[in-house]
């Protein structure tokens, strides 16, 4: 599982990649890191990051980036403590950002603050409570997939499916024959003698 600020610091990478450079807002980042979680939930079937995702007045918010945001454009050396995101999560990051990065910051507030799971949030106290990640999953798991995520999930599926038609070449292991060869190994003993006086 990676960090959040690996996440954010993918995502800065992202936005400031291309022919365009797209410099993302504490609030637009904030989103961005609802969805990844939200969508990975889904996708991948784990959380992408372990920090909570939190239903603040402006929408989801991950206090454990947020402390360390300034309030104008993120720059790229924001994180440049946190690790980089590598494998599946780094696969996985680039198509949520292809999904929302053509909304800004004000609408994600205003999509993220029609769902579920930051209303009722929301709504069980006076801001700042942890969004459930199972509510999370139920939810997304019934909204209409982004189409770079669909062909992400759709990719993901063609490898699962792959690996398991090589395991099922690999033939069953023999636990006697193991058993009996591991009773008849002998390891042999090579031991060099360092010379000295």
């Amino acid at each position: 599982m990676a960090l959040a600020l690996s996440v954010a610091k993918e995502f800065v990478r992202l936005s400031l990649s291309g022919e365009e450079a797209d410099p993302l807002s504490r609030l637009r980042l904030e989103k961005l890191l609802y969805y990844a979680q939200a969508w990975s939930l889904v996708i991948r079937q784990s959380e992408l990051f372990a920090d909570d995702v939190e239903a603040w007045r402006l929408g989801p918010v991950v206090p454990a980036v947020n402390d360390l945001l300034p309030d104008v454009s993120i720059c790229d050396d924001e994180f440049s403590d946190a690790p980089d995101l590598g494998g599946d999560e780094a696969d996985f990051v680039g198509p949520v950002w292809d999904a929302y990065k053509r909304h800004s910051a004000t609408r994600l507030a205003e999509m993220t603050s029609e769902e579920s799971p930051w209303r009722d949030a929301w709504a069980n106290g006076e801001g700042k409570e942890p969004i459930s990640v199972i509510e999370l999953e139920e939810y997304f798991a019934k909204q209409e997939m982004p189409a770079p995520l669909a062909a992400y999930a759709h990719e993901r599926r063609r490898r699962e499916e792959e690996a398991i038609r090589i395991l099922a070449d690999v033939p069953p292991l023999d636990v006697g024959r193991l058993t009996s060869a591991s009773k008849s190994f002998t390891p042999s003993v090579n031991v060099q003698r360092s010379g000295g006086g």
